[in-house]
């Protein structure tokens, strides 16, 4: 299995992942169990969270926006 993440920068406090994971030599990548799932890293705080999925159609994006 390959897994993309790509991560940008929210104000001073905060980070947003995009994580996407492909299935690599027939090999299965959890039934899509982690395509656009965005996770937000609290700095202040030390400590990751969950955000909503991003919608289907743009899972597979180099680089997403994401307002917390």
């Amino acid at each position: 299995m390959a897994v993309r993440v790509a991560m940008a920068g929210l104000g001073t406090n905060r980070v947003a992942a995009v994580v996407s994971a492909a299935a690599v030599r027939g090999h299965n990548a959890g039934g899509g169990a982690l395509e656009g799932m965005v996770l937000v890293y609290d700095i202040a705080g030390g400590k990751w969270s969950r955000a909503p999925d991003l919608p289907p159609g743009f899972r597979r994006a180099a680089c997403a926006g994401v307002e917390c």
